[in-house]
This record gives structure tokens, sequence and C-alpha cells, in this order.
């Protein structure tokens, strides 16, 4: 009874606000993912800006997909052996999540969505992802920090850079939604 009185809640007051009547979902315009790796010896990020995804207010239902391809550190060679070696994004091009959202406070805008991240072929399941909601211009704006473990996705630490990369790594991904 409560969870069925959660979902009429947010229906009542996110999807009247989020976007307009006559559209069921939002895609995204455009993206951008920034992610750091932090050591005690160096600290460096990367930044990507192939990003896709749709928020279907229907099932409230959301799903965004990152090419990994598209990442970029600042250094070529790193930027090659990142995705040769480690990531291997030729077997497996995209990091993907999809979720439901289950929360949303209309005034703080804060959001909250339980869902399945992929990456490197790993599915991590019941992935909570949080984030900050903002309308406006009839965009819907998304920004969402979190943090992955790479062991926790077969992604295995290079022995001789073990210094130079951190086995957690934060991530900020940055999202504009237009109705569809």
């Amino acid at each position: 009874m409560k969870k069925n009185l959660t979902i009429i809640l947010i229906l009542l007051f996110l999807v009247p606000s989020l976007y307009s009547q006559q559209n069921n979902s939002m895609l995204v315009k455009s993206g951008k993912v920034v992610f750091i790796s932090t050591t005690n010896k160096l600290s460096f990020r990367g930044v990507g800006k192939s990003v896709s995804g749709k928020i279907n207010f229907k099932d409230m239902s959301i799903s965004i997909q990152i090419d990994l391809e598209d990442l970029r550190t600042g250094i070529k060679n790193r930027d090659d052996h990142m995705k040769e070696n480690y990531l291997e994004t030729h077997k497996f091009p995209f990091a993907i999540y999809t979720g439901t959202i289950s929360k949303y406070n209309k005034t703080t805008g804060e959001a909250e969505s339980f869902g399945t991240l992929t990456i490197h072929g790993v599915e991590k399941k019941n992935f909570r992802l949080l984030g900050k909601v903002k309308e406006e211009n009839g965009s819907l704006f998304l920004n969402s920090n979190f943090r992955v473990t790479l062991r926790e996705f077969n992604i295995e630490i290079p022995k001789l850079v073990i210094l130079e990369l951190s086995n957690d790594i934060d991530l900020e991904i940055d999202l504009e939604f237009i109705n569809n």
C-alpha cells in the first residue's frame, strides 16, 4: 500500500512538472561525463561527451548510454591504453544504466533511481543513482555524482601503474533532456 502511494505521489508531482502532458518521454539532447582517478601519487580526469538516453514517464524508467570510446584524459597514449587494455572498448563500447525513478522531491530537485549499471560486460543490479533535477525552458537537467569500483566490473588495475590508477573512480554526469 505504501509503495502504491509513493508511486501515485511521484506521478502527481513529478510528471506534470517535468514534461508537457502531450509527451510521454524525453531524450538526452546533450551530456557530459567526467571521471576522476585519485591516488596518493597521481590524480587525473577524463571527459566524454557522447551520451544518449531517455526518460519514459509512463513507467518512470530512465536509460543512459555512454560511449566509452569518446573518453579523453588529455594524453592520447593513456587514452589508447585505457580503452584497448582495460575498458576493452572494442568488445564493450558502452557503459549503460537502466533503472526506475523511485523518488523525486519537487522542492529540492533531489531524485533517486535504482537499476542496473553495465560496464565491461558486467551487470551490477540494484545500483542506486542519486541526482539533482532542474527544469528550465522546457528542458530537464540532471546532475549525478557517484563512484564505481573497477574490480566489481572485472577491470583489473595494471600492476605497473598501481600508484597511478585508483580502484575507485568518481563520476559526474550532466545531462540535458528535451521532449521527444
